[in-house]
Order: structure tokens, then C-alpha cells, then sequence
């Protein structure tokens, strides 16, 4: 996946979750938001993740199959969000 497509899937996932995240835990509004810019871009992965044993952080990314390829991360706790461009397996740390 080119950098330059990774750039413009980041923004408009962000623009997404701007635009439709009101109330709630963030991480809803993540998933449907990188889902979302996974459709608008032609990317062929689906959205994965895992949360902290409380539920209270996660991570979400779009799955490319290798846990050091590049994809959109999100970093979300109950009312905020961090997109990014980078490995779902850097995460991990």
C-alpha cells in the first residue's frame, strides 16, 4: 500500500469519526471509521483490534495479514482517538 493512499485514508477516517462520533466509548466510532475509509480507498482489509483488560484504551487497525505491514492504527480511549500510519504489531509496547 502506497504512503500517499495511507495519508489520504488516515484524514478521511478522522474526518469520519469527527463527523459522526457524539457520545459513547470512542472506539465504536473508530471501527466504523476505518471501516469506512478501508471502502472509500479500495483497501481489502478488514478492522481488528484489542482493548486493555478494562476496556478503558485500544487499538484498532486495518488488517493487511503481516503484523509489520503498514495500515491505519488508531489509538482510542472512551472520547478521543489517534490516527496513524505505522504496524499494528508496534502497538504491542
Amino acid at each position: 500500500m502506497d504512503h500517499q493512499t495511507l495519508r489520504r485514508a488516515r484524514r478521511y477516517a478522522r474526518q469520519h469519526f469527527n463527523e459522526h462520533y457524539t457520545h459513547g466509548h470512542a472506539s465504536h466510532a473508530v471501527a466504523k471509521a476505518l471501516e469506512a475509509a478501508a471502502r472509500k480507498f479500495n483497501l481489502p482489509y478488514e478492522v481488528c483490534g484489542w482493548a486493555d483488560e478494562c476496556g478503558h484504551e485500544g487499538v484498532q487497525y486495518l488488517n493487511t495479514g503481516d503484523s509489520y505491514g503498514t495500515t491505519l492504527v488508531a489509538r482510542s480511549d472512551y472520547a478521543s482517538v489517534r490516527f496513524a500510519i505505522g504496524c499494528w504489531a508496534d502497538q504491542l509496547s
